[in-house]
């Protein structure tokens, strides 16, 4: 116990004039100054965010292959059929791929002009993160079509970011048969009315 109390005087604390010591401020600044933050070291890359992407490349690899052992038994194959495990390495395979689309887009989407005019950082996101936000956009579906709620502000950047396009509402509208008018009725509906006009410009 005693040991245990040294070492904290001699990490994150100073002495007074008195021989008093005090917790000095500076040293617990220093002491978590990295703490919870990954530190990236490389001897081929000096921007920082292209190591952070090129990292982030890699993980994506490493993960996905965990995913192949963990979740499609990649080291021991449990599916009933060749069919059902190529199914199931096609899903993944196409998964990993959007993902790693997505990812460079949002890379390239930084480095661009527009990044720096909208202001908006997208990288110290995870992509499931984004994908969750727009998730939140409601669809609303009737009868004569669907329509979204609208797309504003930081959602209309997520989407152009990640190069897709804005969902557009769809509408169908057909007349029920009773309301439809031939063009006959149409034609005569016009004559009445000019024989009307005329009856009234008549009578005045």
């Amino acid at each position: 116990e005693d040991a245990t109390k040294q070492k904290f005087v001699n990490h994150y604390c100073v002495f007074d004039s008195k021989g008093y010591a005090k917790i000095s401020a500076d040293k617990i600044d220093e002491k978590l100054k990295f703490s919870g933050i990954m530190v990236l070291l490389s001897d081929a890359i000096t921007d920082a965010k292209e190591a952070y992407f090129a990292y982030e490349r890699r993980n994506t690899v490493e993960s996905n292959f965990q995913i192949f052992k963990d979740h499609l038994n990649f080291d021991r194959i449990y599916s009933s059929s060749d069919r059902a495990f190529l199914g199931k390495f096609l899903c993944q395979l196409i998964a990993a791929s959007l993902k790693m689309i997505f990812n460079t887009r949002i890379r390239d989407y930084e480095k661009s002009d527009a990044a720096s005019k909208d202001g908006l950082k997208f990288s110290n996101k995870s992509l499931s993160r984004i994908l969750e936000d727009l998730d939140t956009i409601m669809l609303s579906v009737y009868k004569g079509g669907y329509y979204f709620d609208e797309i504003a502000g930081i959602y209309k950047t997520m989407y152009k970011v990640i190069d897709i396009p804005l969902p557009e509402a769809k509408h169908k509208y057909e007349p029920d048969q009773d309301d439809r008018i031939t063009d006959e009725e149409l034609n005569a509906e016009y004559e009445k009315m000019d024989e009307d006009l005329v009856e009234i410009e008549k009578q005045l």
